[in-house]
């Protein structure tokens, strides 16, 4: 499945080894995630006139199905790096717990739609494979 990718950059003149390292990063992770949609990835370049050095901010949001997942949601919250390949690194490793997690509630969810309601109000859960209790 195609994904559509686009890619925003803040002050940062674009790169083609830059957007080359997203793009494999993102077909590396499309192989074991198929129902991958769409990937949006903003990278912020900030210039420290004190040190003389920039730092990279690196946010993404990942489309599956019908739901987002979003890494690095607000701006407090995400690292700065010197190097902007640690800055991808990073975000990709921070989107792969993001789909743990993800993959995680979907299983729960299946579970709560697996129970069956019994007279008392209790629901009794299903467990095992289907057809099997």
């Amino acid at each position: 499945m195609t994904v559509s990718l686009t890619i925003q950059l803040v002050n940062f003149v674009p790169s083609t080894p830059v957007k080359d390292k997203i793009e494999s990063k993102l077909l590396k992770l499309n192989r074991i995630e198929k129902d991958i949609r769409g990937c949006r990835i903003i990278i912020k370049s900030h210039y420290d006139g004190d040190s003389g050095n920039h730092f990279y901010e690196v946010r993404m949001n990942l489309i599956m199905g019908n739901n987002v997942i979003i890494t690095n949601r607000y701006s407090n919250t995400l690292k700065k790096y010197e190097d902007i390949n640690i800055a991808i690194w990073r975000a990709f490793i921070s989107i792969r717990q993001q789909l743990k997690f993800y993959h995680r509630s979907q299983l729960h969810d299946e579970a709560k739609n697996n129970s069956v309601p019994l007279a008392s109000g209790i629901r009794l859960r299903l467990h095992g494979v289907a057809g099997n209790v």
